[in-house]
């Protein structure tokens, strides 16, 4: 089990394994730049991630 701390929109921006004010459990594979949707973590759409 992760703790992430989320943005103002939903985005991770930050995530550790111990709990902390202002950080929710998540599963232990999302990443930062990951969305909430309601219980759920998903990659943000294709137009918010970087072009390279």
């Amino acid at each position: 089990m992760a703790y992430v701390l989320l943005d103002k929109d939903g985005v991770i921006v930050q995530k550790q394994p111990n709990k902390q004010k202002g950080f929710i459990k998540a599963p232990d594979d999302v990443v930062c730049g990951m969305v909430q949707q309601g219980k759920e973590f998903v990659a943000p759409p294709a137009e918010a991630q970087p072009q390279s």
